[in-house]
């Protein structure tokens, strides 16, 4: 298209219609919302006094303020009770004693258990844990038997079984064995008494004891067994407990023979000639307890 004088006007007329049209807008706009604004004598204030159309509603009734309550004690009660002063204290007046219990021994309190009493002794109770009754029981030891008044210096070996039926006695059958110069194999009943005792947090107990039995001898120069002596003992063993069914055992015994019966010259007292002979037997060893 070729822009000439014609086409020029009628363009300029055109851009010039357009923008009466863009001043106008605003205008028509402005009108609009002032059309659209609530008209201000419709304004209703909500504090002010209400209208015939409100003044049906019915309205609640006031409510008075809460009372303070009457009191219950009587007037005349208040103002006619005086006051009185406390009445002074008399000094020299006898003070009323007190009666004190007098002090007592104390008593450890005794609990049933399994209709027996049990005291509540933490000694006492722990005392024969380490070997209760009604249990049997096996020793061994190993030791020395040194001369006490003639007989020799021996290698000591023994066993022992035993049943315990009270908290204190038993009874047990004793083996021994001894050689060196001689041998001897010993066969013996024994009798102990019990003592239980802690030492030092470790569970211990003495055992006592007294027995007799019958050994037979084999001589120096013998190759077979063919003297018999009967055996006493007296001595005692003490137990140390590393566990409730095991114990480390120490003894000491004085064991002599009274008499003995020989294949070839009959029975022969031993308590002539310088005394029978004894010997004094260290051992050391264990015991199980089941």
């Amino acid at each position: 298209m070729i822009l000439n004088s014609d086409n020029f006007r009628y363009f300029r007329e055109v851009i010039r219609f357009l923008f009466c049209i863009l001043l106008l807008i605003p205008n028509f706009v402005r009108a609009q919302e002032e059309n659209n604004q609530p008209d201000p004598s419709s304004f209703k204030d909500p504090f002010s006094e209400p209208t015939p159309e409100d003044s049906a509603t019915p309205s609640l009734p006031p409510t008075e303020p809460p009372t303070a309550p009457e009191t219950l004690v009587p007037p005349s009660t208040q103002s006619e009770a005086p006051v009185l002063p406390p009445p002074p204290k008399d000094f020299d007046a006898p003070v009323e004693q007190v009666p004190v219990e007098e002090p007592r021994d104390f008593q450890v309190p005794v609990i049933e258990k399994d209709d027996v009493p049990v005291t509540q002794d933490i000694v006492e109770s722990e005392k024969f844990q380490a070997s209760r009754t009604n249990r049997w029981n096996l020793m061994s030891g190993l030791g020395a038997a040194m001369n006490l008044n003639r007989r020799y210096q021996q290698f000591h070996v023994e066993a022992s079984g035993g049943y315990r039926w009270d908290d204190h006695w038993e009874f047990a059958g004793l083996l021994s064995y001894r050689t060196v110069k001689d041998q001897l194999i010993g066969m013996m009943g024994l009798v102990r008494w019990a003592y239980a005792f802690n030492w030092m947090g470790i569970r211990a107990e003495v055992l006592p004891h007294v027995g007799m039995g019958w050994s037979i001898r084999m001589k120096p120069s013998g190759t077979k067994f063919s003297e018999g002596r009967f055996t006493t003992r007296v001595g005692g063993d003490l137990l140390f407990y590393a566990m409730p069914d095991f114990a480390v055992v120490t003894g000491l015994s004085l064991e002599s023979f009274l008499f003995l019966m020989s294949n070839d010259t009959g029975s022969e007292s031993l308590l002539k000639n310088g005394g029978p002979p004894s010997q004094l037997i260290l051992s050391v060893g264990t015991r199980w307890m089941f």
